[in-house]
């Protein structure tokens, strides 16, 4: 379970996959696409495993939602904060250590690939 700095109202949502992308950006701009809710997509920093990474905000109901995605050579990410009360916290940041602790560098493949 992850309890970076959230707190007891927040729901924080990952599913993540593996597999071969060709056109990271791309990807990046499908996976947001899939969420016409979640708008004022900005990039962030994607952290030491490399990739591409944005996020975004938006509301679902009486749900405020913050979206973020990665997406390197071999994954691709979605992590979404879900809380009633909307959040001034820099979620990319967050992003950052919810992907190390569930993303792991393949052996044999150079660095951030």
């Amino acid at each position: 379970m992850y309890n970076g700095e959230t707190d007891a109202d927040h729901a924080v949502l990952v599913s993540a996959a593996a597999g071969t992308v060709r056109d990271e950006e791309a990807t990046l701009t499908t996976l947001f696409g899939l969420y016409p809710s979640v708008g004022e997509v900005r990039a962030v920093d994607a952290g030491p495993l490399g990739g591409v990474a944005a996020c975004g905000d938006g509301r679902d109901g009486r749900y405020h939602v913050t979206m973020c995605a990665w997406v390197d050579r071999i994954s691709a990410g979605i992590v979404a904060f879900v809380s009633p009360k909307k959040r001034l916290v820099d979620r990319g940041k967050e992003l950052v250590g919810i992907r190390s602790e569930v993303e792991f560098p393949i052996p044999g493949l150079p660095a951030n690939q």
